[in-house]
């Protein structure tokens, strides 16, 4: 049970760590376009 939860809080951790490099780089967009 304990193998499922660490999968789980990586993927979690992974996904949220991809969300926070697109929107980084939308904002970085942004921010040289203007």
């Amino acid at each position: 049970m304990s193998l499922i939860w660490d999968v789980g809080l990586n993927i979690a951790l992974r996904i949220s760590d991809l969300l926070a490099i697109q929107f980084i780089e939308i904002k970085n967009d942004g921010l040289r376009f203007t």
